[in-house]
This record gives C-alpha cells, structure tokens and sequence, in this order.
C-alpha cells in the first residue's frame, strides 16, 4: 500500500502540497487512479483522484477507515538531542517504524545541542509513519528543558537511563512486569549530572539500566522503543 498525507474535506481527502506534487508530477497519478490518504489521526481514506492538479490533489472518499493501524501502547521517548543532527534523525526514523507515540527532545546540564529545528524532524517523522503503515503520527514536542520535564505531570512509570554509580533495574525486566505502556529517559552523550539525575529520582522516576554494553545516546533511545515493542509481541501472543 503506498500512502499519501492529508486530511479529510466532506466526502473528499485532500492532499496538503508536498505530497500532491509527488503524487501527480513524481509518481504520474492521475484523476481515477485509486490512492490512498492518511491523517494521522487514525484514519485511513481510500477512493479515485477526483483533482490531479499537482498543488491541489484530492480523492473521492469511497472507503473510510477509522482507528486505523494505531500504535498498541504508549511509548513517550524523553532524549537529549545528539550533537549531530543525522543520528537524531535516524532515531526518529527508526523510533517512528518500530512504534513510538511521543518524543521530548531535552535540553540538559551537559547538552551538546542547544537549538533544534523540527521541520525537517516532523517530515522524517512523516515519511517513517507512511512507510511503516501507521495510522497515528507520534507526537513531537519542542526542545523542552529537563527540569521543566520533571516538574510536569508524566506517565507512570517514567524510567531514567544513567552511567553513574547507584542502584537500577533491568529496563527489559522492568516493561515486562508493568507492561511496554511507559515514559523513558535518556541523556546527553556527557550523560545527565549528578543534580539532575537527584531531582528526577526525587520526582519518582526509577532508575534503569539498558544492560552491560555501552551505548550512543541514539543508540540507548532505539534499544528502549525496541525492548517496549518486543515485551507488547511477547505479551499479544
């Protein structure tokens, strides 16, 4: 199935511009040819092109899906963005195909980032949700200071990764016991200091390890939505 972005218009699903242009100039679609549109709100739209102009494509809705290949679980990744913006976009990209619903890029003591653009993430984000067919955009929160992470109201249970000293559990072991429906933290490549990883534990959030290796900030986050997506697996079948 190869999917087009845009939202619905009474009995019609238009195209936004982008993704007119591909669907009519690149791809050679044209008024009859049966496509497909996505919202990404969960809703799947199908029926012939009843516009082929290449700004302005719209379809007669024929078929409507509604709750259409949503993610089954919600998976909110917290990740100091990395110094080079390539290995945050590839985490995205991944993120989105194996399933997440909501990423915070956080801003913290040792971060190497301090300034993020998102339109070029939200159209990696974008292009990673039609590949992977699902039906819900995850959302994607502006670069948030760390503190004003851990003050606000999160999902329980929220889980830090650190390098230092103390005390943690088992991430995979974790999920398994209270399910893959969870918030999880990771840091900068200069890992969280020592004040902030106190002011989170403070606020409740447990601390976790992802295991003995020793891993890339982008690296940590992809470990993490893979062991929620591979705990749901375990626990449907």
């Amino acid at each position: 199935m190869q999917l087009f972005y845009g939202h619905k218009d009474g009995n019609s699903a238009a195209l936004t511009a982008d993704e007119s242009k591909h669907a009519i100039k690149v791809l050679r679609k044209s008024a009859g040819d049966i496509i497909h549109v996505m919202d990404g709100a969960g809703n799947l739209y199908s029926g012939p092109i009843s516009n082929d102009h290449q700004k302005h494509c719209t379809i007669r809705i024929e078929e409507e899906v509604n709750d259409w290949n949503p993610v089954p679980y919600q998976f909110h990744l917290a990740i100091a963005p990395t110094k080079h913006m390539d290995r945050l976009e590839w985490l995205i990209e991944k993120a989105v195909e194996i399933g997440i619903t909501r990423i915070t890029p956080l801003l913290s003591f040792h971060s190497e980032r301090k300034v993020l653009k998102l339109e070029r993430l939200e159209k990696i984000l974008l292009s990673a949700c039609k590949q992977s067919l699902k039906g819900t955009l995850p959302q994607l929160d502006p670069l948030t200071k760390f503190t004003d992470f851990i003050v606000e109201k999160r999902p329980d249970p929220t889980y830090i990764g650190y390098c230092g000293e103390g005390e943690k559990k088992l991430l995979v072991s974790e999920l398994m016991t209270n399910g893959p429906s969870a918030c999880v933290i990771i840091g900068p490549e200069g890992d969280f200091s020592a004040d902030e990883f106190s002011m989170a534990t403070s606020a409740g959030v447990v601390p976790i390890t992802l295991g003995d290796q020793r891993l890339r900030t982008e690296t940590a986050g992809l470990t993490a939505v893979q062991a929620a997506n591979l705990i749901h697996q375990l626990k449907s079948h």
